[in-house]
C-alpha cells in the first residue's frame, strides 16, 4: 500500500506540472475533459485488473496523473467570469462542497465496507460530469487573451442568454477592436512564474504560505485521528464537518481584512496553538493538561487552519495572469504534496522526542507563514492581472503592513 500512494504521489506530481501547461495553452475546458477522463479511466483499470499488481498501480497512476485539475479547471472558469467581489464566493462554495464531500466519504465507506464496491460507486458518480461535459463553457478570459475574440464573444452572448440578457454592441466591437493588442506573449511555462523580481518574490511567498498551511493540516488531521478512541469513520466525518464553518468565516474575513491580514491572522493563531500544545507536555500550567482542553485547542485550530486553507487557494488564482495561472496552481499543488509528505515525519518526531518539539517546529513554520502572508500584495476586489508584464509588477506599489 504504501508503494501504491508513493507512485499516485508521483503520477500526480508530473500531472500538475502537465496539466499546469496544459490549460493555460489549450483552455480550461480541454484540461477539465480530459482530467476527468484520465480519472475515470484509472479507476476502471484498477477494478479491472486488481488482480495484477502492475496494472493495479498503473491504473492508480493514471488516476492520479490528473486528480486536482479536474475541479480545478471549473474553479478556474467561474473565477475569471466572475467580478473581483465574488471571487471570495466561489472559493467558498468550492471548498464548502469539497468539506462536504469529505464528510460523506467514511460514512459512505462505513455503509459499503467492501473497497470495490465504493470504488465503483465514486466513479460511476461521474460518468454524468463527463457526458455533459460539452456544455460546460470556456473562459471568455482566456479566449480573450489568447486571441480568440470571436469565440469569446460566442461565449459571453451564451452568457447573456443564460442571464436573460443580451451583449452590448459596444462590448463587442471593444473586444473585436482591442484583441490585437492583448496575447502577444509566447506560450508561456512555469519559468516564467519567476521572470521578473516582483513576480518571482509573489510566487516564492505564496509557496512558503503552501508549506505553511500544508504542513499544519496535514499534521492537525493525523494527529486528531491517531487520539482517537471512537470509531474513526465518525471522528473522520467530525473533523470535515468543522471546516464548513471555517469557510464560512474565512469568506466573511477575507472581504472585511482582506487576504494578507486574514492569512497572517490566522497563521498566527496556528502558531500560538502549536506552542500551547507544546507547553501541555511540559506541565508549565497544570489546567493546560485536562483532556477536553485538548480536545478544545484541536478543534480551534482546524479551523484556524482551515481559513489559512482558504485563503491560500484564494490567493493562489488571484496573483497570476490568465496565462498562467494554472501553472501557478500547479507549482502550488506541486509544493503542497512535497509538504504533505514530509508532515508525518514532524509528528514522528514528536513521538520519539516529545510533543513539545513537534509542536516548536510546527510553530516556527506557522510563523514562516504569518511573514509570507504580510508581505503579499493585497487582491481584495483588485482587477486581476491579465498580462505578464502586469503580473510583473503586480505588488510593486507601496502597501501598509
Amino acid at each position: 500500500m504504501d508503494n501504491v500512494l508513493a507512485y499516485s504521489k508521483i503520477g500526480e506530481t508530473i500531472g500538475s506540472l502537465f496539466f499546469g501547461w496544459f490549460g493555460d495553452t489549450y483552455g480550461r475546458k480541454p484540461s477539465y475533459i480530459i482530467s476527468l477522463s484520465l480519472l475515470i479511466t484509472g479507476r476502471a483499470i484498477s477494478l479491472i485488473t486488481s488482480h495484477s499488481y502492475t496494472f493495479f498501480v498503473t491504473g492508480c497512476i493514471i488516476a492520479a496523473f490528473p486528480s486536482t485539475f479536474a475541479l480545478q479547471s471549473i474553479s478556474l472558469i467561474s473565477i475569471e467570469i466572475s467580478s473581483p467581489k465574488r471571487r471570495s464566493q466561489i472559493a467558498k462554495y468550492r471548498l464548502i462542497a469539497s468539506s462536504f464531500g469529505m464528510c460523506l466519504m467514511p460514512l459512505l465507506y462505513w455503509w459499503l465496507r467492501d473497497w470495490k464496491t465504493f470504488l465503483i460507486v465514486t466513479t460511476v458518480t461521474q460518468l454524468p460530469y463527463l457526458i455533459f461535459s460539452w456544455k460546460i463553457i470556456e473562459s471568455p478570459e482566456w479566449l480573450w487573451v489568447n486571441k480568440k475574440p470571436k469565440k469569446c464573444i460566442r461565449q459571453l452572448r451564451h452568457i447573456a442568454r443564460v442571464n436573460n440578457a443580451s451583449l452590448e454592441k459596444d462590448t463587442e466591437n471593444k473586444i473585436l477592436s482591442e484583441s490585437h493588442t492583448t496575447g502577444n506573449e509566447e506560450a508561456l511555462g512555469p519559468l516564467e512564474l519567476f521572470s521578473s523580481r516582483r513576480l518571482a518574490i509573489n510566487t516564492f511567498l505564496q509557496l512558503c504560505l503552501w508549506v505553511s498551511v500544508t504542513v499544519s493540516y496535514i499534521v492537525s488531521l493525523l494527529s486528531s485521528g491517531e487520539k482517537s478512541d471512537g470509531n474513526p469513520f465518525l471522528e473522520f466525518t467530525w473533523q470535515a464537518l468543522i471546516e464548513v464553518p471555517a469557510h464560512f468565516s474565512a469568506a466573511w474575513l477575507v472581504e472585511q481584512l482582506g487576504r494578507r491580514y486574514t492569512s497572517a491572522a490566522s497563521s498566527g493563531f496556528t502558531c500560538i496553538l502549536w506552542m500551547i500544545l507544546g507547553l501541555r507536555e511540559l506541565d508549565v500550567f497544570s489546567w493546560l493538561n485536562q483532556g477536553y482542553i485538548g480536545t478544545i485547542i484541536g478543534i480551534v485550530n482546524r479551523f484556524s487552519i482551515t481559513i489559512a486553507y482558504y485563503t491560500i487557494n484564494l490567493l493562489n488564482m488571484e496573483l497570476y495572469p490568465t496565462r498562467l495561472r494554472q501553472s501557478g496552481m500547479s507549482l502550488g499543488n506541486i509544493v503542497s504534496g512535497g509538504a504533505a509528505a514530509v508532515a508525518p515525519y514532524i509528528l514522528y518526531v514528536g513521538h520519539r522526542h516529545g510533543v513539545y518539539v513537534s509542536s516548536g517546529i510546527l510553530g516556527a513554520v506557522s510563523l514562516l507563514g504569518l511573514l509570507a502572508a504580510l508581505f503579499l500584495p493585497e487582491t481584495s476586489n483588485m482587477e486581476l492581472p491579465e498580462t505578464l508584464e502586469e503580473a510583473q509588477q503586480f505588488g510593486n506599489q507601496p502597501q501598509e503592513l
